[in-house]
């Protein structure tokens, strides 16, 4: 009995192993592995010097904008003290100034708002004329102003500068202590020409296209909270785990409804990942990264819940757990797991615990905040821990349940424009 109980084993194990599947990180993560990008913050400051050797460059991306932007003349003579505009030759005066304005933005946002108040920024009948614009153009004028002064011949370099930009204004416009000076522009229709400017390069930078990057910061801070033991929960996270894993993060849970109308934001191999439709739920399966190996352990399902598609259908999809083990590929022995619950999050997950960290991505933390009527997803900042410490993909900081109620107040405006946590596509 002993040995055909053997036999009988073996022959499981091996239909078990045969049925398993290896799919390498392109496979599964190609979307992730072709276009994100992991940004280093980094100082704006520039020296008279970095001025005068970039001058010819910022000359020629005014030259390429003049025509279509004609309107921030007035502002870009008066922060060059009329070298840009008038004759393309640099003073003393256009220097300083212009290096006052590169300081403003590495370390006092506060000091650039009021310039900007100041300083042939504002114009009543552009401003008037924004309001009924489509909102796209209006993003992409003040996207081409701020990209007016990063001159580098390295994309990756000039999107690493207005990386770091963006999360200064975030900073100043929702931080505990100066979001109120940013609310009084939100309040005031006469100076929401500076709020667009604003909303322009954050929703563009953190959510536009940064919406696929990481901060470097963001993931040495999450590194360290998993080196003290805790598991990362990674609120509405889909498959952007590659990065985590690339960085010695192997405890992490996803709670995301993974919904299928979104395939853009997801790599190819995503409902694999989630779901093998093997007949052993893809027990066994594998895939190889450079430091660990993913081995799906489990699959489970409990019931089904109803999810409303961009594509304005309503389906149902599994309420499901996958579960892989991670192991080390020098010593075999498992190192963490990483755990997809398919499902909306719900206030609950936010519940402060020692054994775990948050992490979510800069939109999502968005309709986390504001509340149910602004589009927001039913949670809402006033029923989250006041303690809560909130790792988010693209800053360099994490944000504080008080940040998370200034972005709902900042929603309570009369200011129509578009939501920061507003979906790229």
């Amino acid at each position: 009995m002993r040995i055909v109980s053997l036999l009988m084993m073996a022959g499981l194990l091996a239909v078990v192993s045969l049925q398993a599947e290896s799919r390498s990180a392109e496979e599964v993560f190609g979307k992730w592995l072709s276009y994100q990008k992991i940004f280093k913050d980094c100082s704006l400051n520039k020296s008279e010097k970095d001025i005068r050797n970039t001058w010819q460059g910022l000359v020629s991306n005014y030259k390429k904008y003049c025509q279509k932007d004609a309107i921030f003349d007035p502002f870009l003579n008066s922060v060059s003290n009329n070298c840009l505009c008038q004759n393309g030759a640099l003073n003393k005066k256009g220097t300083r100034s212009l290096c006052s304005l590169y300081q403003w933005f590495d370390h006092d946002i506060a000091g650039f708002l009021n310039y900007l108040k100041n300083h042939d920024f504002i114009d009543s009948n552009v401003n008037m004329a924004e309001n009924g614009m489509e909102v796209d153009p209006v993003i992409n004028r003040y996207k081409r102003l701020t990209k007016q002064f990063f001159v580098s011949r390295y994309k990756d370099e000039r999107m690493r500068c207005c990386f770091a930009l963006a999360n200064r204004m975030f900073e100043y416009c929702y931080g505990e202590k100066t979001f109120d000076d940013f609310y009084t522009i939100l309040k005031t229709p006469d100076q929401h020409q500076i709020a667009r400017l604003f909303y322009s390069i954050m929703w563009f930078h953190l959510v536009g296209e940064g919406w696929k990057h990481w901060h470097d910061d963001c993931l040495k801070r999450i590194a360290q909270e998993a080196n003290r033991g805790k598991e990362i929960v990674y609120i509405a996270g889909g498959t952007d785990i590659y990065q985590l894993l690339e960085h010695g993060i192997y405890n992490i849970r996803v709670i995301d409804p993974m919904l299928p109308s979104q395939p853009l934001y997801y790599s190819e191999g995503w409902d694999w990942l989630v779901k093998s439709n093997a007949t052993n739920r893809g027990i066994g399966d594998e895939v190889p990264l450079s430091n660990v190996t993913m081995k799906r352990s489990d699959y489970k399902e409990n019931g089904s819940f109803n999810a409303h598609l961009s594509t304005d259908k309503d389906v149902q999809l599994p309420l499901s757990i996958t579960e892989w083990q991670v192991y080390d590929n020098t010593t075999h022995k498992k190192c963490g797991k990483v755990i997809f619950e398919r499902r909306f999050c719900q206030t609950s997950d936010f519940t402060l615990s020692p054994k775990k960290a948050f992490l979510i991505s800069f939109n999502e933390m968005y309709y986390v905040a504001i509340p149910s009527n602004y589009g927001g997803w039913g949670i809402g900042a006033e029923s989250l821990p006041k303690k809560l410490s909130l790792h988010v993909k693209q800053l360099r900081k994490p944000v504080t349940q008080k940040v998370l109620l200034n972005i709902a107040r900042g929603e309570d405006c009369p200011l129509t424009f578009i939501r920061l946590g507003s979906c790229a596509t």
